[in-house]
């Protein structure tokens, strides 16, 4: 079953904001609350912009 999760409002967040200039990095934190039912399997899809290839991450949480 696919569910679609929102990030939550949590004090340990810290997204992206703003542009990046080419060839630098950045970090961002986002926090999500996976039921425990579903644990086994996740999978998060990350884009950078709209219309733009994604990049998934997939297989189990603690």
């Amino acid at each position: 079953m696919r569910r679609l999760l929102p990030p939550l409002d949590d004090s340990s967040r810290q997204p992206f904001v703003g542009e990046l200039p080419s060839g630098e990095s950045a970090e961002g934190v986002y926090v999500f609350g996976v039921p425990a039912d579903a644990r086994d399997s996740v999978t998060v899809e990350l884009g950078h912009r709209a219309g733009a290839p994604r990049v998934l991450f997939a297989g189990s949480v603690v």
